[in-house]
């Protein structure tokens, strides 16, 4: 296909077509430079898509990035026809502009075109653009020449267990990985945590799903997990800088590693680099089947954005108008293909590490990187993996009331986001008041409570640590 030209690709059940559940990333050329334009085009549940479209470029050029061009378009296909045949009353259709001047037939299609605009920059039905007008910096799809790609890291991680052989002709394997104990003294395992895993294991059905650990957890709900896992150990992570090199081929000055949340969030890039599959933090629950959705037949990374609190307004929940900077792509929830190359890429930024930032690497690089290499990651729509958010409002929304439906909501998997609400919610859960009290959350996690009597009995061991 032209490299001028923009190909739309319809998921239409048939994920290989192109992408099914996905944000669409639509390119404006215009004039020396390139903005990104990411489109949500929801289906009834108005929160993920059905079809998408492949990153390639749109031919016009426009200082409105904000504007849904294909409505636009719609518009004016829709109006033309009505403006150029009318039904007479005598039951004649006649054409309306027969016999007018040039400039009356312009003057209609520029009155039909600023109609469509309005409409097309007005229409709040559909959920508008996450970026808007943001320019590339050093590449771009029209200036190949330079790009640049990543340098190939030397891993950390060595000891890791083979891939397995994949069983499907995805570009993902369907394998599941977490990582945890990497504190000095890990807590025992939450009910909570158990659930998350086990709408990994229902949801998924994954091939394997391993569980990367330093230090073991215990309790009596990491036993009931423990036949369907497969462990990995890895080594205590103190320092990264042997995975960089300088221009010359010398290594770099010593990179320390010290807090745990920092070294997870390593390790799983290290995992997914080496591996491929789909990371999950233990607090997250997945809703939707990411192979059926299509998702890993795409290859390349797939990541969610994080919705900012304070870009989001209006009744209930809030709403985002596309205005303003998210948060960042969160990496609580990343499908890899194996040696990605925005990962390649994204892992070249830790050579500049400094442990006293927190999530500027984890959260926020990505979406820096993402502005610039937009063809190298699919990103997806906030409300895909990450909603409701980890503010006090949306938890009570949650975990105190019945209102949101996890399921009819059509997203793909749910953050917990343990770190806010563990001490009042997620580490009072227990499977008597998952199965009995019906809130938002109960009823999406009572879906993936297993064995009722073993859950009593597991429930009657933890508590006795």
């Amino acid at each position: 296909m032209s490299s001028k030209g923009f190909r739309l690709q319809a998921a239409g059940g048939n994920a290989r077509a192109a992408v099914a559940d996905l944000a669409v990333a639509t390119k404006v050329q215009h004039s020396n430079y390139a903005v990104v334009i990411a489109r949500f085009y929801y289906n009834h549940h108005h929160h993920i898509l059905t079809s998408a479209a492949a990153c390639h470029r749109f031919p016009q050029r426009t200082r409105y990035p904000d504007i849904n061009i294909y409505r636009c378009v719609l518009v004016i296909l829709m109006v033309l026809p009505t403006t150029t045949y009318l039904p007479l009353r005598s039951g004649k259709y006649e054409t309306l502009l027969a016999g007018r001047s040039r400039i009356s037939i312009a003057a209609v299609a520029v009155a039909i075109f600023t109609f469509g605009l309005f409409l097309g920059h007005s229409f709040s039905s559909y959920s508008p653009p996450i970026y808007s007008g943001i320019p590339f910096r050093s590449y771009h799809p029209s200036a190949p020449s330079s790009y640049k790609p990543p340098p190939e890291p030397v891993p950390i991680l060595t000891n890791l267990p083979p891939a397995p052989t994949p069983t499907s002709p995805d570009r993902i394997p369907n394998i599941v990985h977490y990582v945890y104990g990497l504190a000095s003294s890990p807590e025992p395992f939450a009910y909570s945590k158990y659930l998350a895993i086990r709408s990994a294991l229902l949801t998924l059905k994954p091939d394997t799903t391993y569980f990367h650990y330093h230090t073991l957890p215990s309790g009596p709900w990491f036993e009931l997990l423990l036949p369907n896992l497969t462990l990995s150990h890895i080594p205590d992570i103190s320092d990264i800088s042997t995975s960089f090199k300088t221009s010359s081929g010398a290594h770099v000055e010593p990179i320390p590693i010290k807090h745990f949340a920092h070294k997870a969030d390593i390790v799983r890039m290290q995992v997914l680099l080496a591996m491929g599959g789909t990371y999950l933090d233990v607090d997250t629950f997945v809703l939707r089947d990411f192979g059926a959705a299509g998702l890993r037949e795409l290859g390349g990374l797939v990541m969610g954005v994080e919705a900012a609190p304070e870009n989001l307004a209006g009744p209930g929940l809030g709403e985002w108008d596309g205005r303003g900077t998210p948060k960042g792509l969160c990496n609580a929830v990343m499908i890899a293909e194996k040696g990605s190359t925005f990962m390649k890429r994204w892992w070249d930024t830790y050579r500049s590490f400094q442990e006293r930032e927190w999530a500027v690497h984890s959260v926020i690089k990505p979406w820096e990187l993402a502005r610039s290499f937009p063809n190298e990651i699919i990103m997806l729509t906030y409300k895909a993996m990450f909603w409701p958010i980890w503010t006090a409002p949306h938890l009570a929304y949650v975990h105190e009331q019945d209102h949101y439906d996890f399921f009819a909501s059509g997203q793909l998997a749910y953050h917990a986001w343990e770190h806010m609400a563990d001490k009042q919610y997620l580490s009072r859960l227990t499977p008597a008041s998952v199965r009995e009290v019906n809130t938002s959350f109960n009823r999406m996690a009572r879906r993936y409570a297993g064995d009722e009597k073993a859950e009593r009995e597991a429930e009657a061991l933890f508590n006795s640590m």
